[in-house]
């Protein structure tokens, strides 16, 4: 599906990825160190299979966001919707590291389900063993809610998947923290 409009946070715009940036995030996609924590490692991704999953969004309920700084594009981002629960599942990939971008993004894109499309519940899944991940959605407010033990191998080794949910409830929007930041 198409945003509404451009999604802005203090540093990024979030708009609907394009065709134009299939070239930008296929190198990401195949950079096996930056994909060592996701499902994504066993593909092999071409231009190809890019834009088959970029046509795969048209009419569809779910949206595939680019994540741009300026004229850079630093990291995309994917809110799966189910309308009738009124539930949205996060996907994030950050090519630039360093920058704290993934939890911008995150925050834009959070925003965006609870305010905008007014879902009830947003969840994301992580390895236990990716720290970064962790950090991003436990800063923003997610609660654990599961783990299923040992379920991926990475290098040959059983690891746990952290299930991670967040209710619009206690969701603190960026104008509330803007207005609660002022004096």
């Amino acid at each position: 599906m198409m945003l509404p409009r451009d999604i802005k946070t203090p540093r990024l715009v979030l708009r609907d990825v394009c065709d134009a940036d299939l070239g930008h995030i296929l190198p990401w996609l195949n950079d096996k160190a930056l994909m060592r924590y996701s499902s994504q490692r066993f593909k092999a991704h071409t231009l190809d299979t890019q834009r088959r999953y970029l046509d795969g969004f048209i009419g569809a309920p779910d949206y595939y966001v680019a994540a741009m700084d300026g004229s850079t594009l630093v990291g995309t981002a994917t809110l799966y919707v189910d309308m009738n629960e009124r539930l949205g599942h996060l996907g994030l990939l950050v090519g630039v590291a360093g920058q704290r971008y993934g939890e911008e993004i995150y925050r834009g894109l959070i925003g965006f389900a609870f305010d905008t499309l007014n879902l009830r519940k947003v969840t994301d899944g992580t390895l236990a063993i990716h720290r970064g991940q962790r950090r991003i959605l436990e800063s923003l407010g997610f609660s654990l809610e599961g783990i299923l033990v040992d379920h991926y191998l990475v290098d040959g080794a059983p690891v746990d998947v952290m299930l991670y949910g967040l209710h619009g409830s206690r969701w603190t929007s960026w104008a509330t923290m803007i207005l609660e930041s002022v004096p």
